[in-house]
């Protein structure tokens, strides 16, 4: 038993190697899920919310802390703790694949959550790029025509697809300007 590792640095070594390899699923599990879930050769943009890192970040990081609960103290208070932290994980890491935005040729997908949203470019009257030049910020502001807006900030995809955006402006003939922010 001189040569053995202890029960405790187990738990910390496992713990370690989970954090590490955790950090590089939170980044691309993500998106390699929206890109095999959510593929069409239609699409002119597709993006994943933040939140959705965030949430598998999260998840991940409760299982990183339950391993080191483990390490220190082991009874049957923390047996049932882990196995209410990693039912709870598992919610959290599904939570995290649900959300994408897609913008078509036809329509805009928006599903957050459990929330579900498509818009036609037929019903759009008008599309707005509001920007600010001091802050470096900018958002597209889409206005439907039953008065209701979709608000989407101009993140690096969406400036990639902008030629594509604005070809399907000019299909569907809606008003398209950039104006300073209010």
């Amino acid at each position: 038993m001189l040569h053995s590792i202890s029960i405790r640095g187990r738990f910390l070594i496992t713990a370690m190697l989970f954090a590490l390899i955790a950090g590089f699923l939170c980044i691309f599990i993500p998106m390699l899920y929206s890109v095999t879930v959510y593929f069409d050769r239609e699409t002119v943009v597709w993006f994943i919310p933040p939140k959705n890192f965030w949430l598998l970040g999260l998840a991940f990081g409760a299982v990183f802390f339950n391993l080191l609960m483990l390490a220190f103290k082991r009874n049957y208070i923390t047996y049932i703790l882990t196995a209410i932290i990693i039912a709870a994980s598992i919610c959290i890491g599904y939570l995290s694949f649900l959300s994408v935005t897609i913008i078509n040729n036809e329509h805009i997908y928006i599903k957050d959550l459990f929330d579900e949203e498509t818009y036609l470019w037929s019903e759009m009257n008008e599309v707005v790029l509001y920007y600010d030049e001091e802050e470096n910020y900018e958002e597209y502001v889409f206005s439907l025509s039953d008065g209701s807006q979709i608000t989407m900030w101009n993140n690096p995809k969406l400036k990639v697809g902008a030629p594509a955006l604005y070809s399907i402006f000019q299909k569907y003939n809606i008003p398209y300007s950039a104006q300073p922010a209010p």
